[in-house]
């Protein structure tokens, strides 16, 4: 799980930016080809999941569903147990909301394979 960067849903404010920046072991960055931000490693070298994790909620943003599933689930690896309680709450929520939106796809799902089979086609 090391990318080089992990992409913000829009720039967070200077505030937000620099409690990343004393919290965790990441920093924003903006490519300045695409106008893109990122948040972005300043160490390695071990799971540092529970980190980025933390940085996006201090960004004020939810974790992306493909870090959700990533995050170590040991306790505090590389966040104090106060973060990490927060990180594993976040998760839960992230993982129930994508159940959720699975479990309607399969109904979607579902309901166009009835209408296909009614229809004969």
């Amino acid at each position: 799980m090391m990318n080089y960067g992990y992409p913000l849903y829009y720039l967070p404010d200077e505030d937000k930016i620099f409690n990343i920046v004393k919290n965790t072991c990441l920093t924003v960055m903006e490519n300045q080809d695409t106008g893109e931000h990122f948040l972005v490693l300043c160490g390695g070298g071990m799971d540092l999941s529970q980190s980025i994790a933390y940085a996006y909620l201090l960004a004020g943003q939810r974790i992306p569903d493909e870090l959700v599933f990533e995050v170590c689930t040991q306790p505090c690896l590389s966040v104090g147990k106060k973060e990490y309680l927060q990180i594993m709450k976040a998760c839960r929520s992230e993982l129930a909301d994508i159940r959720r939106r699975a479990l309607q796809r399969v109904k979607q799902i579902n309901n166009a394979l009835k209408g296909v089979k009614q229809s004969g086609a």
